[in-house]
């Protein structure tokens, strides 16, 4: 049913799952190739689910339920940790593009003063380590902002 009433590439996916089993494929495989296949945490759950109520048995359509109640519960708290990390996310890009900044900015205004550090030796090694150290930190606080859900 999913496979003719869902859009697109979702019943698409259901599709090839129900031909595999149909083909000789045990529900299990079917299952865990369609995990393969979409690679979300989300799907990963409803395979677990209906593997387990195949085992154990129980109500299909109150185990569907709850699972649609805990993936809707998961968006809300993805968009919560993006509201409240907007902030932290904005003041990662202003660090992250002000040294740059100010470095074209000095570039316009005193091309004297920021020249010493591409004509000199010791000005390029300083600007590849100031460069490096930026890639790290950019790295470092990218991942303090970006919370996984």
């Amino acid at each position: 049913m999913v496979s003719r009433e869902a859009p697109e590439p979702t019943s698409g996916e259901f599709r090839t799952t129900f031909e595999e089993q149909n083909f000789g494929l045990p529900l299990r495989d079917a299952l865990s190739n369609l995990a393969e296949r979409v690679p979300l945490v989300d799907v990963r759950f409803f395979i677990t689910a209906l593997l387990i109520q195949k085992d154990t048995g129980g109500n299909l359509a109150e185990l569907l339920d709850e699972l649609s109640r805990l993936i809707r519960e998961r968006f809300r708290i993805h968009r919560e940790v993006q509201i409240k990390t907007a902030q932290g996310r904005l003041t990662a890009i202003i660090l992250i593009a002000l040294p740059v900044g100010m470095l074209l900015m000095m570039r316009i205004v005193n091309p004297s003063y920021v020249n010493v550090l591409f004509n000199d030796p010791i000005g390029l090694k300083l600007l590849a380590g100031a460069a490096i150290l930026q890639v790290i930190g950019s790295a470092i606080l990218w991942k303090i902002v970006h919370i996984e859900v």
